[in-house]
């Protein structure tokens, strides 16, 4: 149990504010943005992203962890992570709705 506990921590803070702290410079760079902008725009919105990835993501990882067989660990992350990244780039462009 404990290691499950540590997966998912050091998950979540490697991936769920690194890794999206990363995604949403990146995006916004390719759109044609100055870093400077790209930052500023990531400063903005890790946040309420980094609330939204610990929600889903410890949620998921605990289940991934503890309950989902290795065989189908891949699968079942290939299709949240597609979800996720979804995610992140309607973050990333503007195109959520307020």
């Amino acid at each position: 149990m404990m290691l499950i506990v540590l997966q998912v921590v050091v998950d979540g803070a490697l991936w769920g504010f690194g890794g999206n702290l990363s995604l949403l410079v990146l995006r916004r760079q390719m759109e044609g943005a100055k870093l400077r902008e790209a930052w500023e725009h990531a400063r903005r919105e890790i946040w309420p992203v980094f609330k939204s990835d610990c929600v889903v993501w410890t949620c998921y990882n605990t289940l991934c962890y503890g309950v989902i067989p290795r065989r189908m660990q891949p699968i079942s992350t290939a299709m949240m992570c597609a979800a996720w990244t979804a995610y992140i780039s309607a973050v990333a462009t503007g195109g959520l709705p307020n």
